[in-house]
């Protein structure tokens, strides 16, 4: 007993002595506090670079301290300085999530845990980034070096906790810098990425050199220099193709504009401003069913009421916004499809909105078996026909399902509704599922956690886009969280899309619903003026993602959000209508569209190339960088 109890003690002590030996010593914190210091420094910038502050500017150096402190640290001490820099530039950037309070206590510890797992990315940056400064000459390591930025990016696009938010690009979606980010349209927001990190890289690896000069050290600064003139010269070129394709691509009616040869659609825009408390409490444990159904039918009166009140704009369509019927049930509510139908018809318009949607187990695992389904400019609108679903009428006529909703897969939808045939049989439903939010990777297997604490949905993703059609003109729609990645876009330019619609639920981003509530620790937190502009930031920086979608396929976007921020976007990324946030609004405008089978952006055509060639390079560096810790070892 005594042996045995001698060896976990010991197992114990190795376990300590490995965890201490991953932090740096006293003297290494020393030594290097001022490396340190530099990397949290540009980690707060992560605060105002992004919307709401936007301050765009900024962008261009806010990542020299970083940059500069990655040059000299190493081991150990690079690893903590990554997370010195990550943790703060994640986590202030997306500090409005922490408005989710409102539905859940857990939150702020999901916040911080996701700081840390997104800061996590930089270490594929900071590593290898670190190495080519040291190694390539001065004029040259600041490109190499924005090339590994843009590789890292782009590892945030795949996995089932892919989440591309807030990349340096999204840091210029400001009209200042229009003409800047028209260059998307080649090489979407990596390219973008790129421009910036390589203006950090450059004034960074300037700085480098003159350290090294006031230190009697060997300096470089002429050819430093060099490398300054080469990005001068870049972004010189990039703004002259900024203008002419705004030229071509302007939303401004003008002689000669391509856009006037664009065919139009009249299209009606509505938020209804529908608090995300009340849906929230209609699903309140403590609530009927005949309670439920009555808060779910006041919602619908409002959305109604909202829809008749576009007749005036003779629309040919109305776009609602995500999960605007909130019943997981929707698909059964026929009596709801009936009166959606005569809507259609009193108003004159297609209707587009969204809503859950159900099909049997058995069913979706056949279509997953057959992989993801890409769609052509020659397919038919509809990719797919909605299953038949068995239903059954109950002594009120209230029809419900008959399957057990634990046979059923759940998604979230896209539906249409015409004048002359009512609902469609054909749907889209949501490919790209917010992690931790409608789907939980890994911790779903831990009983009760996903429900119990984390309180997160359980939605399947879609296996095909779908492009619906109205008075002969084809779209495409991305829902919600969609709409932050660009191939996504693209897949729908490929099929035929003459523009896009975003369809999206905010509302759950909302500082108001804590600052109204008596005694609440996190309201008073959101009243401070600069804490209250994080907060309110998730809707802005959800806006700035359809300004690059619109840019990267050269079609116009328009976007339908329940409390905000709605908007129409033309294809040169100017937002031609804005609706403020958290207030009732109708946005009508007769748009241009892109003519049918327009031509493709070399974006559309060929997706992230750009981003997936700096993820090449990054992975060549890295394996030099093995080869050669390997000869010193």
């Amino acid at each position: 007993m005594r042996a045995r109890i001698g060896g976990r003690l010991e197992t114990l002590k190795r376990l300590v002595n490995l965890i201490k030996s991953a932090f740096p010593s006293r003297e290494e914190w020393r030594t290097n506090r001022i490396a340190f210091l530099l990397c949290v420094l540009s980690g707060l910038f992560g605060a105002l670079v992004f919307p709401r502050f936007s301050l765009a500017e900024l962008a261009w150096i806010a990542l020299v301290p970083f940059f500069v402190a990655v040059h000299s640290l190493r081991g150990r001490c690079l690893f903590w300085g990554v997370y010195l820099f990550g943790f703060p530039w994640f986590y202030l950037s997306l500090w409005w999530l922490n408005t989710l309070t409102a539905f859940n206590d857990f939150i702020p510890l999901g916040i911080i845990f996701l700081g840390f797992m997104q800061g996590t990315y930089f270490l594929w940056f900071a590593y290898p980034a670190g190495y080519v400064m040291r190694r390539l000459p001065p004029w040259l390591a600041p490109f190499v070096v924005a090339f590994l930025w843009t590789g890292m990016e782009h590892i945030r696009n795949f996995s089932d906790l892919a989440f591309p938010w807030n990349n340096l690009a999204h840091t210029q979606a400001v009209p200042r810098f229009l003409t800047l980010i028209q260059i998307a349209d080649l090489g979407g927001t990596g390219l973008i990425s790129f421009l910036v990190a390589l203006g950090n890289a450059v004034l960074a690896q300037i700085v480098i050199e003159l350290r090294a000069r006031a230190t009697g050290r060997n300096s470089r600064v002429l050819l430093a220099l060099t490398g300054l003139i080469g990005a001068v010269a870049v972004l010189t070129f990039v703004n002259i193709y900024g203008v002419v394709r705004m030229g071509q691509y302007t939303s401004q009616e003008v002689p000669n504009s391509l856009m006037l040869r664009w065919p139009k659609l009249k299209v009606s825009v509505i938020q209804p401003n529908i608090s995300q408390l009340e849906k929230w409490n209609a699903y309140s444990p403590g609530n009927t069913d005949d309670q439920r159904l009555a808060i779910e039918a006041n919602m619908a009166r409002t959305v109604f009421s909202a829809v008749r009140a576009t007749r005036e704009a003779a629309p040919q369509l109305v776009v609602l916004p995500e999960a605007v019927f909130i019943s997981p049930f929707f698909i059964y509510d026929t009596m709801l499809h009936g009166a959606l139908a005569g809507l259609s018809r009193e108003v004159g318009a297609d209707l587009l909105f969204g809503a859950d949607n159900r099909e049997p187990f058995e069913n979706y695992l056949k279509r997953m078996r057959a992989g993801f389904r890409t769609l052509g400019p020659a397919d038919q609108s509809t990719s797919r026909a909605l299953t038949r679903i068995i239903l059954q009428a109950n002594d009120r006529g209230e029809t419900h399902p008959m399957e057990a909703s634990e046979n059923m897969a759940a998604f979230a939808s896209a539906w249409q509704v015409k004048p002359e045939t009512g609902l469609q049989p054909y749907v889209y439903d949501k490919v790209q599922l917010v992690p931790f939010g409608e789907t939980a990777p890994v911790v779903d297997m831990i009983p009760y956690f996903q429900e119990k604490i984390m309180m997160v949905g359980s939605f399947q993703r879609g296996l095909e886009q779908t492009v619906f059609e109205t008075s002969g003109t084809r779209y495409g729609v991305m829902i919600c969280f969609e709409s932050s990645f660009g191939h996504l876009a693209g897949g729908l330019a490929r099929a035929g899309a003459q523009f896009l619609c975003v369809i999206t639920n905010d509302a759950w981003y909302d500082p108001s619903y804590q600052i109204n509530n008596p005694g609440s620790i996190w309201g008073a937190l959101f009243r401070v003026p600069f804490i209250h502009g994080l907060s309110a930031a998730g809707p802005y920086q959800h806006l700035s993602q359809s300004v690059f979608r619109a840019i990267e396929t050269r079609l116009p976007v328009v976007r339908s959000a329940n409390t905000g921020i709605s908007a129409i976007v033309g294809p040169d990324g100017v937002i031609l209508d804005q609706a403020p946030f958290d207030e009732f609004a109708m946005l009508h405008r007769e748009l241009r569209v892109a003519p049918p089978n327009p031509s493709l952006t070399l974006y559309s055509r060929f997706g992230n190339w750009f981003s997936g060639s700096c993820l090449a390079m990054l992975a060549v560096v890295l394996v030099f960088q093995i080869r050669d810790f390997r000869r010193r070892t």
